[in-house]
């Protein structure tokens, strides 16, 4: 690893389930580690328990999985905070400051929903088939799969319905496949669904440093598109801005740094952005509408903030909303499993290498000195 600090929204960490035997009427030693309680801080709330149980043969739709690989994110953190709810669209709204009007756009969350405490955490993870029940089409043991966010990643052992379950290639290593559902999924359905993009083509993203930013510019790069990453001015910024370039970003900077007349200069000799893709919300969001021309979109996938952030009214900037949770409920589990197999195409030939930190799941509470952002880093132990 290039550096022992954990960079913002940057590494995904991963814990490896214990190696414990699974077989009908075995008694089986499980750890997993449960929030007890919601809207605090999340090191104050989770607690490991360990227990033994007789592991039945899955009945039905049911199927017994052993869990990989599970990841902590600030998303898990934020989820345990309540820090913020979903929202059920974007708003914004025509405002009136001291000598121009402005388009004020309220914050959009993307937060999964938890279950009640006290529950087992995890949105993220990757888990093998052990059994299945005698109505389950499709899934044999020794299958990987992807939990719904909900089920609770966070342990070694589980009972879950199949039709929780999104089958995902394992050919790949644990570590990829545990965080292939959500950042990933997020960016490729960015890509596919918003502003058709030929190649050569120009786009712009802010938290480029998260994992979802990190999977936009490969996956952008992958179809000859050309990436303008803005990223934050903490952390080891120059570190990152060099990873950044690695994997295939034309521009990165500071997004506090969108107008100075260095970077205007810059832009002004490219062509014009055909889109924008916010992850992060406030003044980043606002920076991106200064690169994008007049009457360019913005398709915010989530906000760190909660702060409103304001876009001079004279560039007729069009925001949308894009909630990747919204869009996987609906989706078949066909749809979901054709999006794994791309995915995890990438990864196998190198198209995609994402940031990614793996620690023991007894060392859990190291995972939660994440920042609270609702950034792509991924840390369990």
């Amino acid at each position: 690893r290039a550096s022992g600090r954990m960079l913002r929204s940057s590494f995904g960490a991963v814990r490896r389930a214990l190696a414990v035997p699974a077989a009908r009427g075995m008694a089986v030693s499980s750890q997993s580690v449960l929030y007890t309680a919601k809207g605090v801080q999340a090191d104050q709330s989770l607690s490991m328990a360990e227990e033994t149980f007789q592991l039945d043969a899955p009945g039905g739709s049911q199927v017994l999985v052993k869990f990989l690989a599970s990841a902590c994110s600030p998303h898990d953190i934020a989820s345990i905070m309540e820090l913020h709810p979903p929202s059920t669209g974007i708003s914004s709204s025509t405002v009136r400051r001291r000598y121009a009007s402005a388009q004020a756009v309220e914050p959009f969350s993307t937060e999964h929903s938890l279950p009640s405490a006290p529950a087992i955490g995890g949105l993220e993870g990757v888990a093998v088939v052990e059994a299945v029940g005698s109505s389950v089409k499709g899934l044999s043991p020794g299958d990987w799969v992807l939990p719904a966010p909900g089920v609770g990643t966070w342990r070694t052992h589980a009972v879950v319905d199949a039709a929780a379950l999104t089958p995902v290639p394992s050919d790949i290593p644990a570590e990829y496949a545990a965080v292939l559902g959500q950042a990933p999924a997020t960016a490729l359905r960015l890509l596919d669904d918003f502003g058709k993009m030929s190649d050569g083509d120009y786009f712009v993203l802010n938290g480029a440093e998260s994992l979802v930013g990190q999977a936009l510019i490969q996956i952008g790069v992958a179809r000859g598109l050309k990436p303008i990453a803005l990223i934050a001015m903490e952390g080891e910024i120059c570190w990152m801005s060099a990873h950044l370039k690695a994997i295939g970003a034309a521009v990165v900077i500071p997004y506090e740094h969108v107008s100075t007349y260095q970077f205007q200069e810059i832009v002004a000799e490219l062509p014009a952005a055909k889109i924008g893709f916010d992850g992060v919300g406030g003044k980043s969001a606002a920076a991106m509408a200064k690169v994008l021309p007049k009457g360019g979109t913005i398709v915010s996938y989530g906000a760190e903030t909660s702060e409103v952030y304001l876009i001079a009214a004279g560039r007729e900037t069009k925001v949308v909303g894009f909630s990747y949770p919204e869009w996987s409920a609906k989706a078949s589990q066909a749809d979901k499993a054709t999006m794994m197999v791309t995915l995890a195409g990438m990864v196998k030939d190198g198209t995609m290498k994402l940031l990614l930190e793996t620690m023991a799941f007894r060392d859990y509470q190291l995972a939660l000195r994440l920042p609270r952002g609702g950034g792509g880093g991924r840390r369990i132990g």
